[in-house]
């Protein structure tokens, strides 16, 4: 209570969340249209990792802060700060494809001109936290990504990440709950009939640093934040929660 009552002034579901009660928010993975090449309507990139840093290891890479994915933040890099570096880009996306791919971590890009569907994952950031009272596309942390074999979760850098189901993974507060764990929420339907769902724990982010009053559930790949709406409208935004 006392971490969500720092916040509360902002958010206004935590205003009005139960005591006892978790706040549940929903995320999902985005699928979207994406080209090689940059257009007229995809033409924000998606970078992969600086090429300085391509052979360095997690470990390596955070003790040397002069590579370039500290230089910058999101603002400045969506306006072409890494246009005369040496930096891959792994495709082109419009710019709300792009919010929703460093807002959810995960894009399946479908590549025009029979090009084949790829899936991208966050690899590093420029080390700029998330500000949990700036909206996305405000934001300053910038995600470099890679491709991967399948959905992921968490994982300190990319080689570690594990595979995650989506409608049985939840992201929260791995620091203090635990990676792993089997969880169990509860919440009434629209009828009043209360049920459940069991999942994982084996996902994080920067908006659970000091959060323990929120999960956030992995509800599945989706072609934008419309039918995912559709598809969750039914869940609560509150639920009980047992660790199992």
């Amino acid at each position: 209570d006392l971490q969500a009552n720092k916040f509360a002034q902002q958010k206004t579901l935590l205003q009005h969340r139960p005591r006892e009660y978790h706040l549940l928010t929903k995320y999902y993975v985005h699928e979207s249209p994406a080209a090689i090449k940059p257009s007229k309507h995809y033409s924000y990139p998606l970078y992969g990792l600086p090429k300085d840093e391509a052979a360095l290891s997690y470990e390596e890479a955070e003790k040397n802060p002069r590579l370039i994915r500290y230089r910058f933040g999101k603002q400045a890099i969506l306006k072409g700060a890494l246009n005369n570096y040496s930096v891959p880009v792994l495709a082109y996306f419009n710019r709300e494809d792009l919010e929703a791919a460093l807002m959810e971590g995960t894009v399946v890009a479908r590549f025009q001109n029979g090009q084949k569907t790829k899936i991208f994952n966050v690899h590093r950031n420029n080390h700029i936290a998330y500000h949990p009272n700036l909206k996305p596309y405000a934001q300053e942390r910038y995600w470099f990504f890679r491709e991967v074999d399948g959905i992921k979760g968490y994982g300190k850098d990319a080689d570690h990440k594990i595979s995650v189901v989506p409608t049985a993974t939840f992201a929260g507060n791995l620091a203090d709950l635990g990676l792993g764990r089997l969880l169990l929420v509860r919440y009434k339907n629209n009828k009043g009939l209360m049920l459940g769902k069991i999942g994982v724990l084996a996902d994080t982010g920067g908006a659970f640093d000091h959060n323990l009053y929120q999960l956030d559930y992995l509800a599945g790949v989706y072609p934008g934040r419309e039918s995912f709406n559709r598809a969750t409208k039914n869940l609560p935004d509150y639920v009980q929660v047992w660790l199992l």
